[in-house]
């Protein structure tokens, strides 16, 4: 048996032959040279097919553009089959998913120099194609045809086919001055055998602009390459539909979260805008260090997302931290309490001052004398209470620093007594309510028995106007959060941090985590939850810590402090710029390329700019 032949000894032996038959008939020769130039050219053309087939088949998969991905298998499909023209049409569905019509989605003409749709930026001016007419099937348009039965239609004339309604393209040729003849249509089906997409060819010309009809050979080619394409439709369309649910679902979020704290509503979703705006700013800088930054679409998007998730730890936050409005407030504002307190001591003092005189109805000369002197006594009670009042009354809204002296003048009256008669001692009977009922009561008494309605005697008749968790938080320097609460307010960081972690981002979103819960991080290392500083701090959470702190300076829903003018916002943050707190660079472009400007113009009330948005001087300087 014979060892097999290689396929370079059997070439050779072949071109050995091929030689020897040359210089035997070389008139035959001549012939088999022109056809061997012809087999070479047909095979180099086919490969070639093969080769962009293949190419196409590859960019289809890594194109996540739709429209780009559209214009490229339409303008394949054209090469392919030396068409002049075409036309893409997507299939357009009800919400339960049924096919109802034919959308234009491109439409190319070489002849014509006609190019409308996708990429062009050139609306389509024609109505959509219905499947259905009067609920019967649309078979009498070509397209539609193909979209209802996924046939493949290959007309080698218009003008003379049967069976379909050209009537529009006879219209469309004579408007034109075109000829409308051969056509193929063709549909896109996807991996589930739906069909997503028709596309219809017209004229197979060559150089000399005659036309001719479709190859069948070119057929399988064409369907080939519109099973690839539906395939690369789908997954782009799917790619998509994830992306844009991802994105309603992250709004949700944040809108939730929004929504819990009634008093920042809308604060997640301004700072979101105005941390994109100062970005896409930064891409346009051309001058400083940040001239060499440029966020691509995919950095974008990533610092976006962290955006609307910066805040998403606050759902682990107290209510009674994110509502506290003032000192007092738990569940509610319990200067009520002090107040009614107030009042009952005040009502104590007339009482006994009324019970004493009483006793004397019939009083001898000198007991009118004391009478006197217990209604002057009386008088300047009254009076030193009602000023009492009132200084506790406009300490407990946070909006000033509170001085020592005037801190030392509360605990005093904190610190007051009396004493509540038997006949007026009630034993309440209150459910356990965790933080409310722990804290609010007047008697000193932490509550810490089980979560069931039980019996709360007061112990003693002797009251203080304030209980120590009353003082302990009138004692607020500032504000209205005491420093356990402030500790819980920042913990929301780390808790966003923390879900974040947890979450399966794709790796163009791998930072958003980091992003998110650096948004209180100060460039200086004063920020929190880490301390960042310097070159640890990345360019997107010193970008969204500047729109955090400018919209809660600049916001005006807030029930604990006055809406700040302009000039104050700008003060306040031109101190934090110096003192190295935000990014010096980040604020000048925040300024400079106008996106100050144009977030206060589009969120502001006017009322509170007193300054020129472009000089940022005062108004009439």
């Amino acid at each position: 048996m014979n060892a097999p032949r290689s396929m370079q000894n059997m070439s050779q032996e072949l071109h050995d032959r091929l030689e020897q038959f040359r210089q035997e008939h070389p008139a035959l020769a001549e012939k088999l040279n022109e056809l061997q130039h012809e087999i070479i050219s047909f095979t180099e053309s086919h490969l070639q097919q093969q080769q962009r087939l293949a190419k196409i088949g590859t960019s289809l998969g890594a194109e996540r553009d739709i429209n780009t991905l559209l214009e490229m298998i339409l303008l394949e499909a054209m090469r392919l089959n030396s068409a002049d023209g075409g036309t893409f049409y997507s299939v357009k569905t009800d919400p339960k998913g049924n096919p109802i019509a034919l959308e234009w989605v491109m439409v190319k003409n070489g002849t014509l120099k006609t190019w409308m749709g996708g990429t062009s930026g050139v609306p389509i001016p024609f109505p959509e194609i219905p499947l259905y007419r009067d609920g019967k099937e649309n078979h009498a348009n070509v397209s539609a045809h193909v979209a209802l039965t996924g046939e493949t239609i290959n007309l080698q004339d218009v003008y003379v086919a049967e069976g379909f309604d050209f009537q529009g393209t006879r219209i469309f040729d004579t408007s034109t001055g075109y000829r409308s003849k051969s056509m193929l249509v063709f549909p896109l089906r996807n991996h589930e055998n739906e069909i997503v997409a028709v596309m219809q060819l017209i004229n197979v010309t060559d150089d000399s602009g005659n036309i001719f009809p479709f190859a069948e050979e070119n057929e399988f080619a064409t369907l080939s390459l519109a099973s690839q394409a539906a395939v690369a439709i789908t997954n782009a369309r799917l790619i998509i539909s994830l992306e844009n649910l991802f994105d309603a679902f992250i709004r949700a979020i944040a809108q939730s979260i929004d929504a819990k704290d009634e008093v920042t509503g809308g604060h997640i979703s301004r700072v979101a805008e105005l941390t994109m705006m100062i970005a896409r700013a930064v891409n346009e800088t051309d001058d400083g260090s940040l001239a060499r930054i440029h966020f691509s679409d995919d950095e974008l998007r990533e610092l976006s997302v962290a955006a609307w998730l910066h805040d998403t730890g606050k759902i682990t936050t107290p209510e009674t931290v994110m509502f506290k409005a003032t000192k007092l407030e738990a569940y509610v504002d319990r200067i009520d309490n002090v107040k009614l307190r107030f009042e009952l001591a005040r009502s104590i003092r007339q009482i006994d001052t009324l019970q004493k005189k009483l006793a004397g109805v019939q009083p001898p000369p000198e007991l009118r004398e004391q009478w006197e002197q217990l209604d002057r006594e009386l008088e300047e009670s009254l009076k030193k209470n009602i000023e009492e009042w009132n200084l506790i009354e406009f300490q407990n809204i946070g909006g000033e620093f509170l001085k020592p002296e005037t801190a030392e003048v509360i605990k005093t009256i904190a610190n007051q007594t009396f004493t509540v008669p038997d006949d007026i001692a009630l034993t309440r009977t209150v459910p356990y309510h965790g933080y409310l009922s722990r804290k609010t009561w007047e008697a000193k008494q932490e509550y810490k028995g089980p979560r069931e309605v039980k019996a709360m005697p007061v112990e003693s008749n002797l009251r203080r106007l304030m209980s120590d968790d009353e003082l302990l938080n009138m004692m607020i320097s500032r504000g209205t959060i005491n420093q356990e609460e402030l500790l819980k307010m920042r913990d929301h960081v780390v808790q966003t941090i923390n879900i974040l972690d947890k979450l399966p981002f794709p790796r163009k979103m791998q930072n958003v985590p980091e992003y998110a819960g650096g948004h209180h991080e100060f460039v200086n290392g004063k920020g929190y939850p880490k301390g960042l500083a310097g070159p640890n701090l990345p360019l997107q959470s010193r970008i969204m810590a500047l729109a955090d702190v400018f919209e809660a300076l600049s916001a005006a829903d807030r029930p604990y402090k006055k809406a700040k003018p302009m000039s104050e916002v700008l003060k306040i943050l031109g101190f934090m710029v110096k003192g190295g707190d935000l990014d010096q660079e980040v604020y000048d472009v925040f300024i400079s390329k106008g996106v100050m400007a144009e977030y206060v113009r589009e969120k502001i009330d006017a009322k509170q700019i007193d300054i020129d948005l472009t000089t940022l001087n005062p108004i009439g300087a």
